[in-house]
């Protein structure tokens, strides 16, 4: 798998379907998380805001797991050791989200509405993850660590 794909957004389906709405979503999701953890150091992962609050490192693998949940409720499970070190599981983070959005970009445009669960999914664990991605960006920003400058809304990379 090739994680730098989420350098950028990568190109927008050529038809609109609820699979390809929701690799979209995928994308969206991976685009952030990719730049959110992109130059992360070891003593950010051991941060947090507060005393209360999970970790830069807790909150990677809470997003992990979310990844996980997300793939099993699409009925295209991905998988993420749960070894390696910060950036192997980062990397395969970002792998395991473009292979769910090939999965779904490959899919037969039916299948996905037969599965009522693909509509819990967006105020589910995908909304869940794309604000833990925020949290990721607040709390590097607290640790003197902001995200490199990128262009969400047209998903290009830094110039």
């Amino acid at each position: 798998m090739n994680i730098d794909i989420y350098r950028t957004m990568p190109e927008q389906p050529e038809t609109c379907t609820a699979a390809t709405i929701m690799a979209r979503c995928i994308d969206g999701f991976a685009y952030r998380y990719y730049w959110g953890s992109e130059g992360l150091h070891e003593n950010d992962y051991q941060s947090r805001p507060s005393d209360d609050s999970m970790s830069i490192a807790e909150l990677c693998r809470h997003i992990e797991q979310l990844v996980i949940m997300i793939s099993k409720m699409l009925c295209c499970p991905v998988d993420i050791p749960s070894g390696g070190n910060e950036t192997e599981r980062r990397q395969a983070t970002l792998a395991a989200l473009q292979t769910l959005s090939n999965q779904l970009r490959e899919r037969d445009p039916e299948t996905i509405d037969e599965h009522e669960k693909f509509w819990l999914l967006f105020n589910g664990p995908l909304g869940d993850a794309i604000s833990h991605v925020g949290q990721l960006n607040s709390w590097r920003r607290i640790n003197g660590n902001p995200i490199p400058y990128s262009k969400f809304f047209n998903g290009s990379a830094p110039d």
